[in-house]
């Protein structure tokens, strides 16, 4: 059964072992933290999901933003087992 909800800047939805992430907007310097606060909490509450990014309605993103993804990807690295 699918599953839905919204952060405050993160809209997320669970379906099959699936957690998609919808990116939304804009993630600059500004939010770039409470985006990654919301990515990282909706992972951790799904350990067991693969995690798909959906940036389709994704406007602008900086290095700050970046560096959100990148920290995303290295906590998922470490946790398959690989370094």
């Amino acid at each position: 059964m699918p599953c839905s909800g919204e952060g405050k800047y993160l809209r997320k939805q669970l379906e099959m072992g699936t957690l998609t992430l919808y990116l939304e907007g804009r993630i600059d310097s500004a939010n770039a933290a409470a985006w990654e606060q919301e990515i990282l909490a909706a992972v951790e509450k799904n350990p067991d999901a693969a995690v798909v990014l959906d940036a389709d309605a994704l406007e602008y993103i900086s290095s700050a933003g970046l560096r959100v993804l990148m920290k995303l990807r290295k906590r998922s690295i470490s946790d398959a087992g690989f370094s």
